[in-house]
């Protein structure tokens, strides 16, 4: 017995049930039935696929704030198995001592490491989900990628300073107009204002 066309456990076929007959050839000739079935199962030759994905690039788009604190969800990946046989796991492409994010990498849960701060206003990471399922005859295990942008939001949380406010002056006899000292004021990182104090 052999296969006379491609199998696919996907068509609409998964189960076969025929019988095998065998007959003589005496006469009269005499047959033997044998009941056969074949079932069909699955091969992991599908890669797993990414949902709930934006449509503009298929991946996935977060906003946090900079103030976020450690160990606090700030996104989650999905992917699903066509195959219906693996498990999915995920890993970042790039692995990274820079990166103040890790993933989980059985429910897709990515979360900013503990210690870690955002010093960039936006991340673009890469997403890979692995059919983590035990090979069979040979293949090898399917992955698929998808990006995942986060942007960081600023917060107004950093009031601004006066420099150089403890130095003392003294004035003695100067008119209307008579400049005592120039103050500014900071905002960190950046500079925010400058005053002229008459």
């Amino acid at each position: 017995m052999r296969v006379a066309s491609e199998l696919d456990f996907d068509g609409k076929h998964k189960v076969f049930n025929f019988n095998l007959v065998a007959r003589d050839g005496g006469t009269p000739a005499l047959t033997a039935v044998a009941p056969v079935k074949i079932m069909l199962t699955n091969k992991p030759d599908e890669a797993p696929v990414f949902i709930n994905v934006r449509e503009v690039d298929g991946g996935y788009y977060e906003r946090i704030s900079e103030s976020v604190t450690d160990d606090t969800i700030v996104a989650k990946v999905d992917a699903i198995d066509p195959d219906g046989i693996g498990q999915i796991r995920y890993f970042f492409q790039e692995t990274s001592a820079t990166n103040p994010f890790f993933i989980d990498e059985k429910t897709g849960i990515v979360k900013k490491r503990v210690g870690k701060s955002l010093d960039q206003l936006e991340y673009r990471l890469k997403v890979r989900a692995v059919d983590d399922v035990t090979a069979v005859r040979g293949d090898s295990k399917k992955e698929s990628v998808a990006p995942l942008t986060i942007e960081v939001l600023e917060e107004n949380n950093d009031k601004p300073h006066f420099k150089d406010c403890d130095k003392m002056r003294y004035v003695r006899n100067h008119g209307l107009g008579f400049l005592i000292t120039p103050w500014k004021a900071f905002l960190k990182p950046v500079l925010s204002a400058f005053l002229d104090k008459k």
